[in-house]
This record gives structure tokens, C-alpha cells and sequence, in this order.
């Protein structure tokens, strides 16, 4: 994946995706990073958070909240880290749509 070889270039531990288009919820190990995603069941729109085997240890949960929407928490030396990857409908959405991304926000 060329995302996780520009991201060990340039020494990135941790990096959210938009329009992942993974079908599904799930992990995975791609190159030196774990991939925890979360899609629908098509191809559409998708999330994902990739994470550095250096840093793996400090995974302590993660939720796939929606196909727009991923939450992860992390330890770190001060305590806890909440990481959410978004991806905002555009204004062109439904106002359903829009309403719906920002209630489970």
C-alpha cells in the first residue's frame, strides 16, 4: 500500500483516511502498520486509522462507529488519547444525512 510506505518514509506513526472504501468493519496488518477500518457494505465513503507497529502497544480499544466515523483510544505517558477519524458528509448531502453524521458525532 502506497499510503503505508510514504507514511514510514517520512516517519508517520499514526494517520487517519477518509474514503477508505473497505467494505465492513475489521483490522488488519498492512505493511509495518495495523489497519482498523469501518465501512458499510459497499464501496462507499469508508474510515480507517493506520497505526505503527513501533506504537501497537498502546492500542486500547477501538470502535467503527459508522461507515464516516472511527474511534480509538490510545495510553500515551500522560494517561489516555481519544482519536476520531471523520469524514463530514458535503453540503450537497440530505439534511438527513448531515444530521444523522453530526448526532453520532
Amino acid at each position: 500500500m502506497a499510503v503505508a510506505r510514504e507514511m514510514e518514509r517520512y516517519k508517520v506513526k499514526l494517520a487517519g483516511l477518509t474514503e477508505a472504501r473497505i467494505p465492513g468493519s475489521g483490522n488488519s496488518c498492512v505493511e509495518n502498520f495495523t489497519m482498523l477500518h469501518s465501512g458499510n457494505t459497499g464501496r462507499m465513503a469508508g474510515v480507517a486509522l493506520l497505526l505503527h507497529r513501533s506504537i501497537q502497544h498502546s492500542l486500547v480499544s477501538w470502535t467503527p462507529v459508522s461507515d464516516r466515523l472511527l474511534q480509538v483510544c490510545l495510553t500515551h505517558q500522560h494517561g489516555k488519547l481519544t482519536v476520531i477519524v471523520a469524514y463530514a458528509p458535503t453540503e450537497d448531502s440530505t439534511d438527513d444525512d448531515k444530521d444523522n453524521f453530526y448526532n453520532q458525532l
